[in-house]
């Protein structure tokens, strides 16, 4: 038998832009790393990357270097002024047409 996956993930997505998807994330993420639990908050909005604004981290690589066989990815997750809270965060400069 397999052991029990304990990791839990949720996600937020709609069709709309403007409907609040960044603001309910990151809030969701900030409540359970206060409460003790470890949080991995994935910035993958490809349009407009929002998260990197917020924390204000200027790095020059992320989840699209990770999926483009670029990095690894423990060079990718970045720590957030949040404890037990890390970033996963989306650097669009190499790609021509995210979409």
């Amino acid at each position: 038998m397999l052991a029990e996956d304990t990791h839990q993930v949720i996600l937020l997505t709609s069709t709309n832009t403007g409907e609040g998807k960044t603001f309910c994330a990151l809030n969701l993420a900030t409540v359970f790393a206060i409460s003790g639990k470890k949080v991995a908050l994935l910035g993958f909005d490809m349009r407009k990357p929002r998260l990197s604004e917020i924390f204000d981290k200027n790095q020059n690589i992320g989840i699209s270097n990770y999926l483009s066989g670029m990095n690894e990815i423990e060079e990718i997750v970045y720590p957030s002024e949040v404890d037990n809270m890390w970033l996963v965060l989306l650097v669009l400069h190499h790609l021509t047409h995210p979409s």
